[in-house]
């Protein structure tokens, strides 16, 4: 089954339409488009991989393993992100499970053709060095939220990063329908799925959100940001 390979428009949302237009074109006749069926892994942790992945169409849910624990699920990436750069950087083995959580598109760059971009277009490390920095900002805002004292500020600030509306790059591409579980979101919070069930149900009670056993659809995201700024 083939998922389409012609959304290249996609790509340039959010990180790489904050780069110049030729090193966006460079990278983008370099990467290789590739399909990713639901539930089918695109690295898993350990993994003695550097490559750099933008997801054109599709989610991938990144489940991280930084320290004994895990993998846990830490975040969702929808159309316009790129993920891959610390390891690419770095050239350490993978610290993430990344996984397909519906058919994707994504476009595969491989370490050697960036190497390649680099050596002739010595700028590529900047840009690189950009997504690196809007992930940080992503994962130090993630954190932060983590020490919001109410529980439902918590899970507001948590939808709305998961929907690529808090934290991220300018332009990125909200996503309204997030491939979430209860069990997810329970982790994420570090609350039992029973008090993430019933926050979960006052939201869709006032309309704010919609969900189903594996999916969480926003309806109302400036009232999420009202439960946050209370």
């Amino acid at each position: 089954m083939s998922f389409g390979c012609n959304e290249k428009h996609t790509l340039i949302q959010g990180w790489l339409g904050h780069t110049p237009e030729a090193f966006q074109n460079n990278l983008l006749e370099r990467c290789k488009c590739v399909e990713v069926s639901s539930g089918n892994n695109i690295y898993t942790v350990g993994e003695e991989s550097s490559d750099l992945w933008g997801v054109s169409k599709g989610q991938v849910h990144l489940n991280i393993a930084t320290h004994e624990h895990g993998p846990r699920f830490g975040h969702v990436f929808g159309p316009g992100a790129w993920f891959g750069d610390y390891e690419l950087i770095t050239g350490n083995s993978r610290i993430m499970e990344v996984k397909a959580s519906r058919n994707c598109v994504l476009y595969h760059l491989p370490n050697r053709k960036f190497q390649k971009l680099a050596k002739g277009y010595p700028l590529s490390w900047r840009w690189i060095a950009l997504l690196a920095t809007q992930h940080t900002a992503l994962a130090l805002g993630a954190a932060d939220d983590l020490m919001i004292k109410s529980s439902d500020a918590r899970l507001a600030a948590l939808l709305l990063r998961l929907s690529s509306r808090r934290g991220v790059a300018e332009g990125t591409i909200p996503i309204d329908e997030i491939d979430v579980t209860q069990q997810n979101i329970s982790e994420a919070l570090n609350l039992s799925r029973t008090a993430t069930g019933q926050k979960l149900r006052m939201l869709k009670d006032q309309c704010i959100i919609d969900f189903s056993y594996t999916k969480v659809q926003i309806l109302d995201p400036q009232a999420l940001n009202a439960y946050i700024s209370e």
